[in-house]
């Protein structure tokens, strides 16, 4: 028979050994962000910040206020560890047309949400698009089919997937769950499905025999998956996706450190999960909390 003692010294030193597998990790992910200068903000990335914090009472804010503060440099908070981003600031777009009718598709409420991944905010994580990516691109972009009229011929105007037209920086582009899975086909995905941008709102009516989960056009036009329009002019979207500085022409080297964080996220996340287990059978083995002091 095992004795418990063995057992729980066992647990211990797994726990041990992850802690520091995970500290390494981390040291690795923090180097690849410092040698390829991926640590910026941008002033359209300062002003969505803006436009959050005079939200005063929403968790957003509050969040960001904290995450600013020296507070959260001094204190070691699981919820801050939990916490992946508020979704306004996962991605951003290419210019202001995108920008102001994709925020406004997904309303105030879902561009100010906060990603977690843990409890409700897992399960939109672990949902994914299961279709595979396009190939050789460094944002994982979502291999979707192009539509096409009863014709064969795919309609004029259509520009893109509106989940393939946001921009995930270096941090949400390695993001991935436990499961391997990233935001654009997790989140992202969850949000905008298979919704269609056209250039004109002409184009998104012609269009209509090849959209099934809703449209948007850049002058405007919006059609939701139930098939309710809107053409009319609508109030300003105070919270948007900020805009993507130099979308074309990444070094090289930027692509692969991407790469490069991406797989390490992954394996942190792994670890971490692992860590989660070996501090459960320890609690359990002991029927204390004491596991806690294991804590990353």
């Amino acid at each position: 028979m095992n004795n418990p003692n063995d057992n729980t010294r066992q647990l211990e030193e797994n726990i041990n050994f992850l802690n520091s597998l995970s500290n390494q990790l981390a040291e690795s992910i923090h180097g690849i962000e410092g040698d390829s200068g991926m640590e910026r903000i941008t002033a359209s990335e300062v002003q969505t910040i803006k436009e959050i914090l005079k939200k005063e009472d929403t968790a957003a804010a509050i969040l960001r206020r904290f995450k600013t503060s020296s507070l959260s440099r001094s204190m070691d908070l699981p919820f801050a560890k939990e916490t992946v981003g508020i979704v306004a600031t996962l991605a951003s777009v290419e210019n202001d047309a995108v920008s102001r009718i994709l925020s406004e598709y997904l309303g105030l409420a879902n561009m100010l949400a906060i990603v977690c991944k843990t409890s409700e905010g897992v399960k939109s994580l672990e949902d994914p698009f299961v279709g595979g990516f396009v190939p050789n691109d460094p944002q994982k972009k979502l291999a979707l089919p192009m539509p096409r009229l009863p014709n064969g011929e795919c309609p004029e105007g259509f520009i893109d997937y509106a989940v393939n037209m946001i921009h995930l920086d270096h941090n949400h582009v390695s993001f991935v769950t436990a499961g391997g899975h990233g935001l654009r086909e997790t989140l992202f995905y969850a949000h905008f499905s298979q919704v269609q941008v056209y250039k004109t709102r002409n184009d998104m009516m012609h269009a209509l025999p090849c959209i099934h989960d809703g449209a948007l056009s850049l002058d405007g036009g919006m059609m939701k998956k139930h098939g309710v329009f809107s053409f009319g002019s609508r109030n300003d979207v105070e919270v948007q996706f900020p805009l993507t500085p130099g979308l074309s022409d990444l070094p090289e080297n930027l692509i692969q450190a991407e790469e490069r964080l991406r797989q390490l996220q992954w394996e942190k996340t792994k670890v971490e999960a692992d860590v989660k287990r070996e501090l459960k059978l320890l609690d359990d083995l002991e029927g204390t909390s004491q596991g806690n002091d294991y804590l990353l």
